[in-house]
């Protein structure tokens, strides 16, 4: 049992620098746990809240447009949607990051994952996508490909 939902606990999305940094969102962790339930499998949460000192090492930033997209403070430039709690990389065993892709894009648009923003594969992996909550207005489309 997991202390967020049926299958989740706060501990899978805390930043993985050790800082102790966790603060993921009611959307991301509720749409997680949908499917979850769809897919009828564990899921990884690779990376979930990051601190943005993580983010910014992670090389996962949005240079000048951290304001516009009000996450982090102000001049915050190593700011995203992970630093919000609003977004998570993910994988599950057995499936393909294709296959995973095409699962939620199936859940999205049968309206079983209302929260979810977008969602995109990611390049340097074989296994794993990420899903977001924010309004994150890069991707004109819930549907971002490859990322």
């Amino acid at each position: 049992m997991g202390d967020l939902t049926k299958n989740f606990n706060a501990s899978e999305f805390g930043c993985k620098c050790g800082c102790g940094y966790c603060s993921p969102s009611f959307k991301l962790v509720s749409s997680l746990q949908e499917l979850r339930e769809e897919a009828g499998v564990a899921i990884t949460i690779v990376s979930g809240c990051r601190c943005t000192q993580h983010n910014k090492n992670s090389g996962s930033t949005i240079l000048g447009l951290a304001v516009n997209l009000k996450k982090g403070n102000p001049g915050d430039i190593s700011a995203s949607a992970h630093t919000r709690g609003e977004a998570a990389d993910i994988r599950v065993g057995g499936l393909s990051k294709g296959k995973l892709y095409d699962l939620i894009v199936a859940m999205h648009k049968a309206k079983k994952l209302p929260w979810l923003k977008y969602v995109y594969k990611i390049k340097n992996s074989a296994t794993n996508v990420h899903v977001g909550v924010d309004d994150f207005k890069k991707r004109a489309t819930p549907y971002g490909g490859d990322g």
